[in-house]
């Protein structure tokens, strides 16, 4: 725990009161490596990396010799600066190969909508053939929400019913358990690839934002956050994705999505409140990557986002791969389109850099 803490800036714990005691506690548990919750909900039959948990062994990341046999070899299947403009490290300096200084593992970042269909996307991504033996899924910590600490009281609910009271507190409370797990699995993972549902990234530019825009967060609490929110993402790069992939679907389709699944917490989830997270996502990740964001077309495509001052420093002339999930995907038989986004996903991932940026355009 105390190694962890020093990484922050002594200003940050001491202008944030509120956030230092839930901090410290979850920096205590994920320090023990103690193992979750029994009644922790697990998306795949092997271990799932967080927190508390070690990944698997070394042994387990063997991989055929027509596969990417090595981290860096990987790394190379990325577009460069030779294949498009504007590639920018951290310092702010043209690269030649970008993700390949990237720490390791790559860690990639799926974004969308509530109701998308993040979690079953990632499970099938890490069951595939080429990738299942080089990567490691982050699930999005939903159980930390739902059953805080294992007091059995459940922030997630308490935000939906009543946003007004709690949208301070569960937003912050989102982004600890998020960074803690995050932070631990790019430093202990033996893969070459984590893929992490959403990224502390998405909870300032979506789900804060359309808080504050809903009058759930007022210009004192919008302060605070930003205030020690900044001071992590600039101090632990850990934390910051190295890809993004935007699974991209009308806010209508992700409400009968949401609605199907039928998460008791969700109840309160309105189609207004999806369509403005949508917003958020499509100026994210739409305008911030393509010039023609416009006239999408709703084909897949890959890009990066640009070195506009309106994109976050940390990202900037980082790839990102948007996939086109508005059809019917139906995940619990063979279906056409689920391949399809599953494929797509993978070529964008292993192919070559000279193919990578025009493959799906």
């Amino acid at each position: 725990m105390e190694a962890l803490a020093r990484k922050f800036p002594a200003s940050w714990f001491s202008s944030l009161n509120l956030m230092a005691v839930p901090l410290k506690r979850y920096m205590e548990t994920a320090s023990s490596k103690t193992q979750l919750p029994s009644g922790e909900p697990q998306l795949l039959s092997a271990p799932v990396a967080d927190a508390q948990t070690q990944v698997h062994d070394e042994a387990a990341f063997q991989q055929p010799e027509d596969e990417v046999d090595t981290i860096e070899q990987y790394l190379e299947h990325f577009p460069t600066k030779k294949t498009r403009a504007g590639i920018i490290d951290r310092e702010g300096n043209e690269s030649e190969n970008f993700l390949l200084k990237a720490s390791k593992p790559a860690r990639i970042s799926f974004e969308g909508n509530i109701g998308v269909g993040k979690s079953t996307i990632l499970k099938l991504l890490h069951s595939h053939p080429r990738l299942k033996q080089v990567t490691e899924i982050l699930q999005e910590p939903i159980w930390e929400w739902q059953n805080v600490k294992g007091t059995g009281l459940n922030m997630l609910e308490a935000f939906y019913k009543n946003p007004q009271r709690y949208a301070y507190l569960f937003q912050s409370f989102v982004f600890t358990t998020r960074f803690l797990q995050q932070n631990a699995a790019a430093s202990q993972s033996k893969a070459a690839l984590l893929l992490m549902e959403r990224s502390v990234l998405t909870d300032r530019c979506v789900f804060v934002k359309t808080a504050r825009e809903q009058g759930y967060f007022n210009t004192l609490e919008v302060a605070a956050y930003d205030a020690w929110y900044n001071g992590v993402i600039t101090t632990l790069p850990n934390v910051v994705p190295d890809a993004f992939v935007y699974l991209r679907a009308d806010p209508n389709v992700c409400y009968e999505r949401l609605k199907a699944r039928a998460r008791s917490e969700e109840a309160e989830v309105s189609l207004e409140y999806l369509q403005s997270l949508h917003s958020k996502h499509e100026k994210w990740f739409i305008e911030s990557a393509f010039d023609d964001a416009g006239n999408w077309g709703g084909k897949s495509q890959a890009g990066h986002f640009s070195s506009s001052s309106k994109v976050p420093a940390v990202i900037r002339g980082r790839p990102i791969f948007v996939v086109d999930c508005s059809k019917t995907l139906e995940f619990d038989k063979p279906s056409k389109e689920v391949d399809r986004v599953i494929e797509e996903i993978v070529g964008f991932l292993l192919a070559p850099p000279s193919e990578s940026l025009c493959k799906f355009t």
